[in-house]
Order: C-alpha cells, then structure tokens, then sequence
C-alpha cells in the first residue's frame, strides 16, 4: 500500500483510533499535527509545489484548530515537551541528513520523534502497560514500514 494514500491513511486512522483507545479527539489532534509538521516538512524540503491554500489551511489548524481541540487543551501540559523535542530532533535531522553514512543513520531515526507524540497519547488514553504492548509496533508501522533505511542512507546497489 502506497505511503499517504487514501487506503493508507484510512489503515492510520483505524489504528490510530484502536491505540487511543476509540479516542476520536486525540486522533482529531494527530490529523491536526500531521498536517501542520508534513507542510512545514515540504517548505523546508522546497520538494513539492504549495498553494496558497495549502498554506493557508496548515496555519488555520496551527492558529485555531489545534490549540482549541479538546484533547489538546486537556493534556497541552504533558504533550509540549514531546511536541518540542520532536520539533528539535526534526531540525537536527535534517541538518544531518546530508552527513557522513552514521549522520544520516542518526537522521533516520530522529526524524521520527513525533512517533512519541503517539505514543504519549497511547500512555495518556490506555496506561503503561498498553503503551509497552503497543511500542514497537508503533515504530514499526511509522518508521521502518514508511522508508527503507539502506534505500534512505544510500546503501542500495
């Protein structure tokens, strides 16, 4: 199945909503972050031509949609931290993404931190010991499922 298509994101949002426990805010929050952090992605990647409307809805959902949604307001205190490392790591990422073969080993990886942001809402709608079920599947699904690493480093023959 192809990366963000609509059987794909179909497949997310069903998982998504079984990680958080049926929580349809918190999965409402995660469609509002994707689109804010995949827009910033393709302006800094300058990888794909934005409209102005493009860029007018991720700023709505920045400005308006996110800080107003119910999940968000309720945990904005436990999920800050997380959204600001994630934020961090992403930058850092990118900078190193065009580094020596461990740099971009390094980059793999840490362009993903906004896998805790799932992970941080499994931990607040299920507990710790759902969070420790679901973790690695989780990573999986996000991480090594949506790119090759050897492909991503340069590895491929």
């Amino acid at each position: 199945m192809k990366w963000d298509s609509d059987e794909w994101r179909k497949e997310r949002d069903d998982l998504l909503l079984g990680w958080f426990g049926g929580d349809r805010e918190a999965l409402s929050l995660m469609h509002s972050l994707s689109d804010i952090t995949e827009l910033w992605d393709d302006l800094i990647d300058n990888d794909k031509l934005l409209t102005h409307d493009d860029i007018n809805a991720a700023f709505y959902t920045a400005l308006v949609v996110l800080p107003n949604n119910p999940f968000w307001c309720k945990h904005r205190l436990f999920l800050t931290p997380i959204v600001i490392t994630a934020i961090n790591s992403w930058q850092d990422a990118n900078r190193l993404s065009t580094g020596t073969r461990s740099e971009r080993a390094l980059a793999y990886t840490l362009r993903n931190l906004d896998i805790q942001v799932v992970q941080a809402i499994v931990f607040i709608t299920q507990g710790y010991p759902r969070l420790r079920e679901l973790s690695a599947e989780i990573w999986t699904y996000f991480g090594a499922n949506q790119d090759d690493i050897d492909t991503w480093l340069g590895d491929t023959t």
